[in-house]
């Protein structure tokens, strides 16, 4: 009788430990879908966006040696946005001229593209084949997104999507996690 209890407290055992390990799985699965972008960067293996632009313009570049000037959006605390005619919006920390944020947001000009060729408009399956099997996928402000980490250059490539079918590119710095 000893015996058929120790092999039933071992199986008790081993299933509770099963059990544990499925639901943590499954909670830090639910917390990459949902949680923020940098939960993807553990476990996101790295894509090189070295001289990666996106509608002509590259993290880094100075918002004050663009020509012609872009038009200020006060809108945000955050970051300073400036929009441009053709539809790109750039972003840099406040009080600073560099660039930490590049958007082609839905209806921008069909001839902005990232360095590859993906633009606005392109098919999902696009971006896939031309940057990779590295990436992740998220969801935010009810867009199913996919994203390329470059952890060498900190920066990050999303490709915002509308069903299979992309509708917003942003390049970031990591600066921004």
């Amino acid at each position: 009788m000893t015996v058929r209890f120790k092999c039933s407290k071992r199986s008790f055992t081993l299933f509770a430990a099963l059990f544990l390990v499925i639901v943590l799985y499954g909670a830090s699965r639910l917390y990459l879908l949902l949680g923020p972008r940098e939960a993807h960067y553990v476990l996101t293996a790295s894509t090189s966006l070295t001289e990666e632009t996106l509608g002509g313009f590259q993290l880094g570049q100075r918002i004050d040696a663009i020509d012609p000037p872009p038009v200020p959006d006060t809108n945000n605390s955050v970051l300073d946005y400036y929009r441009y005619a053709d539809g790109t919006t750039v972003a840099a920390e406040p009080g600073t001229p560099r660039v930490v944020r590049i958007i082609l947001p839905s209806g921008s000009k069909a001839a902005l593209q990232t360095s590859k060729g993906i633009g606005i408009g392109d098919p999902a399956a696009k971006a896939l084949a031309v940057y990779g099997d590295h990436y992740y996928r998220r969801s935010e402000q009810g867009a199913e997104i996919i994203g390329y980490i470059d952890k060498l250059n900190h920066s990050t490539l999303e490709f915002w999507l509308d069903g299979d079918t992309v509708s917003m590119i942003r390049l970031d710095s990591d600066e921004l996690k």
